[in-house]
């Protein structure tokens, strides 16, 4: 499946799209309203990181190729990262998905209406039952307002198991550095951030996803 997102598109319109996957939608289902969705463009909320963090984190998990005005190409992890200099030269993303790979989040909220205190999103492709790619972001995690978790390493090259979860969700915790805040604890919420991965990840083990 392939999407193509112009920078002027709004996030309803990708919504709207026939190709967009039922991943992204459920993402911005649960973190935007419509009027946001229609009133925003996907330039202006790649510039609004705080006010649409699951939405780029979603997308990041996706890996896009991100086309730049005068034909550069990039990733989006590469073109969020130097936003500064190169965000007003978007041109359009290229998302590609395949059916077989495995796309989840979770989130904890106050209610489900809120701003989510913690959210994972995961991404992993399987040759037969092992892991050969895996990423994996988080919201509420650190004082950035999302954040590319790298000890996702760890599950290339593997079989997805019930220690191995373990071991993602203990270094899951170590990685992260929440703040304390009127959301919560740092501790409440690197405790939530683990559970939220085991859930996603032991749906898969038990085909559930």
């Amino acid at each position: 499946m392939n999407l193509s997102i112009a920078s002027s598109d709004s996030l309803e319109a990708i919504k709207q799209n026939s190709t967009c996957p039922d991943f992204l939608v459920q993402v911005l289902e649960s973190s935007t309203t419509y009027q946001k969705r229609a009133e925003t463009s996907l330039l202006s909320s790649l510039r609004a990181k705080t006010n649409f963090a699951e939405w780029i984190a979603a997308l990041l998990i996706l890996d896009p190729t991100v086309l730049s005005n005068g034909g550069k190409t990039s990733r989006l992890s590469e073109f969020i990262i130097d936003e500064a200099s190169s965000i007003q030269n978007l041109s359009r993303l290229e998302i590609t998905v395949d059916e077989k790979d495995m796309l989840d989040f979770e989130k904890v909220a106050n209610t489900p209406a809120d701003r989510s205190i913690v959210s994972v999103f995961v991404f992993l492709k399987f040759v037969g039952s092992t892991v050969s790619q895996a990423r994996i972001t988080a919201t509420g995690v650190s004082k950035s307002a999302l954040d590319v978790v790298a000890c996702s390493s760890i599950l290339i090259g593997k079989e997805l198991t019930t220690a191995l979860i373990h071991e993602l969700k203990t270094k899951l915790s170590a990685e992260i550095n929440p703040p304390d805040s009127y959301l919560g604890t740092s501790q409440y919420k690197k405790e939530m951030a683990a559970v939220l991965i085991e859930k996603i990840m032991l749906k898969k083990l038990n085909g559930e996803n």
